[in-house]
């Protein structure tokens, strides 16, 4: 397995949205290390059950154990931080939170009808960070990320990077092929279809607001400004400012890298 250790791209601003969230998930989780996992979560369980809060927000902030809420919260870190930059904070916060209710009622569904006998409750945040993910990979789909492998719980000392469309794809692929397992029977206590719900809710809402033509500019835009600065291929600058302006006509950086 290869767990998601940082990505290219600057932003602007502080992604204070997302440490937020990753924060408000560590305090919650504090408790877990004390009480134990039954305590922990019988603490939890009324307002879980009876609350609307809880019910539909709170499950995404409570983890099981500490290579669960280290998983969620290093997928959220790598692809939200510069996400939120580029789509805003109060879009990403309800972007993320919607989203994660979507990923609930979509293996809630799941759960009802291939296993309505058992008395289950989801928790974790990998439903909303899947969210996340997708809108990820058609903003950014020509970013790289490194990575690192990891196997059970050692974390090798080696890392490289690979295109996120592989990465993100492999992800999709291999929630596809064990969500179809569920459905024969084959029972695990991984929400898989959460994660293909959040995924494909963004995946959707992505391509059709605009965020792959946003993508396709800030690639150009990226390439032209590297060459312009470093001035080792000018005609390559004003190549890719070009391509940008006839994608966007409004980029005045690229109007003055080819004027």
């Amino acid at each position: 397995m290869l767990l998601p250790i940082g990505t290219k791209g600057k932003a602007d601003r502080f992604p204070i949205v997302t440490v937020s969230i990753i924060i408000a998930n560590v305090l919650l989780y504090l408790p877990r290390k004390t009480m134990g996992l039954k305590a922990y979560w019988e603490f939890f369980t009324p307002i879980y059950r009876d609350d609307l809060f809880g019910t539909w927000f709170l499950f995404m902030y409570l983890h099981a154990d500490f290579w669960h809420i280290f998983g969620n919260m290093i997928f959220l870190w790598t692809f939200g931080a510069i996400l939120e930059d580029r789509m805003g904070r109060k879009p990403y916060f309800a972007l993320y939170h919607v989203g994660g209710v979507v990923a609930l009622l979509v293996d809630s569904i799941f759960w009802s009808i291939y296993f309505p006998k058992l008395n289950l409750y989801s928790i974790g945040a990998s439903g909303a960070v899947s969210v996340i993910m997708g809108a990820y990979i058609i903003r950014f789909y020509f970013r790289k990320i490194s990575v690192a492998p990891i196997f059970g719980t050692t974390i090798l000392p080696i890392k490289f990077r690979i295109p996120a469309f592989l990465f993100v794809g492999f992800f999709i692929v291999a929630n596809v092929i064990n969500g179809m397992r569920l459905m024969e029977g084959r029972y695990t206590n991984v929400a898989y279809w959460a994660h293909i719900g959040g995924l494909a809710l963004e995946l959707g809402v992505a391509l059709s607001g605009g965020y792959f033509k946003k993508a396709r500019v800030e690639r150009r835009m990226e390439s032209a400004r590297e060459d312009f600065e470093s001035k080792s291929d000018l005609g390559h600058a004003k190549k890719m400012a070009l391509a940008a302006l006839k994608i966007d006509s409004a980029i005045v950086e690229a109007m003055l890298i080819i004027a």
